[in-house]
């Protein structure tokens, strides 16, 4: 995205995004999100967008010129977040039935993503406060 001050003086500008980060955490990071354009220059302008929510995005990205006005132009924004559909095999639970004490059972639990969308997963390490009742290492 550029911005392009086409008039033949200084103006000093300020880009946002109204509504973001209203209800929540910024969304969006605007990089300048205010500068000054000389007469017939230009500055590029990158949006970064970390979306914390699963929803339909319709906003916009508006500029405001001090001492001239807000909101004075707009560009629209839209987006989807989505989420993949992710399952478990087995899907209920780990059943290991009668077991010996410590000694080791071992059981595999596959994740499969069931949709178009790439997923990403990631194995915490096990609370302290868990171990005494049952020790987990995963494979990878």
């Amino acid at each position: 995205l550029t911005l392009t001050n086409t008039s033949e003086v200084t103006m000093r500008f300020s880009l946002r995004i109204p509504g973001d980060g209203r209800f929540g955490p910024k969304e969006f990071d605007v990089i300048p999100s205010k500068g000054v354009l000389l007469p017939n220059c230009s500055q590029k302008v990158q949006i970064d967008f970390i979306s914390v929510n699963v929803k339909t995005y319709d906003l916009c990205l508006v500029v405001d010129l001090d001492g001239v006005g807000q909101e004075l132009a707009s560009i629209p924004i839209h987006a989807r977040c989505q989420v993949p559909v992710v399952s478990f095999e087995p899907p209920e639970s780990l059943e290991y039935g009668d077991i010996f004490m410590r000694y080791p059972a071992h059981q595999t639990l596959v994740l499969n993503n069931m949709s178009a969308l790439p997923a990403k997963f990631q194995i915490l390490p096990q609370e302290e406060t868990s171990r005494a009742l049952a020790e987990f290492e995963p494979d990878q």
